[in-house]
């Protein structure tokens, strides 16, 4: 069901809920809001306010003859359908997707894009404008999922993956209710999308690329640590044997020096001779 609508048919003007339809039909001049056309929030289709059911919630429906039906939308909660456009207002995200950061930027996003016949459609279809740290390629097609209640279906995520299609999936946080005043909404919404938002995988051709490149980087990162290990142990050792061969060369300089014998010289035994000689003629003369 559709909560929001423009109140006029122009992507531009102001998108009001179906609780200010009702404030307006209590207000003051309810003749303003009777009968009135509104204006679905991407496509522009004509559409009326049911606020008088008593078996549905009040909603906007679309008028019979212009396209689409009153169940449209399949019963999206006015949270995940004002993220969408508050998403395509910003065209960027700044996510966290496994343990990679970075900003997504988009030069086009299509809203409600469908898929086969519109057995599927997608929340966001975005054409990715700028190099990015996930490595999805720039001009390449990513499907972006909001989760607020209701999880991507299997069967959905099998039609993503058996067509190659890039998709990811984002949470948006269950406090963020609202409380019958939209503007307070779009200010929550669009502060919690401008702060990192983890998403989830559901497709990425690439991802098998990034593991091997990141495998391969990951040996060559082994490879060049154990290199350093290699050629450290090798200095170790190579300092060791210089120390050990100068420790070797002390030792062998100190046993030459306490055990070399002094050597007497001819000159030194012939000054002993002549001091015996004129020794031996003092003791004669003494006598």
């Amino acid at each position: 069901m559709k909560y929001l609508a423009h109140l006029e048919n122009n992507l531009e003007s102001r998108i009001i809920s179906i609780y200010d339809v009702i404030k307006g039909l209590n207000g003051e001049n309810p003749i303003e809001w009777e009968e009135r056309t509104y204006y679905s929030l991407w496509y522009n289709t004509p559409m009326i306010a049911k606020v008088n059911s008593s078996k549905r919630k009040p909603h906007f429906a679309f008028k019979k003859g212009f396209g689409g039906n009153e169940n449209s939308g399949g019963g999206e909660s006015i949270e995940h359908q004002l993220s969408k456009k508050i998403i395509s207002d910003l065209k960027v995200l700044n996510l966290k997707i496994g343990e990679i950061e970075g900003e997504l930027k988009f030069s086009e996003i299509i809203i409600e894009q469908p898929f086969e016949n519109g057995k599927y459609s997608a929340d966001l279809f975005c054409k990715i404008s700028d190099e990015n740290n996930f490595n999805f390629p720039v001009n390449s097609m990513i499907v972006i999922e909001l989760h607020l209640s209701n999880k991507v279906k299997k069967s959905k995520e099998k039609f993503y993956r058996n067509h190659n299609l890039t998709s990811i999936e984002i949470n948006i946080w269950k406090e963020i209710k609202f409380a019958g005043d939209i503007e307070k909404l779009q200010r929550q919404l669009k502060g919690y999308f401008q702060k990192q938002r983890y998403a989830k995988r559901l497709h990425d051709p690439n991802w098998k690329n990034i593991i091997h490149k990141r495998e391969e980087k990951k040996k060559l990162e082994e490879q060049l640590k154990f290199q350093q290990h290699k050629e450290e142990l090798e200095r170790v050792e190579s300092v060791r044997n210089e120390e050990l061969r100068f420790e070797i060369e002390q030792r062998e300089i100190l046993r030459r020096k306490k055990f070399k014998t002094p050597q007497i010289t001819k000159e030194k035994t012939q000054k002993v001779k002549e001091k015996s000689f004129w020794k031996k003629i003092l003791d004669y003369i003494s006598k």
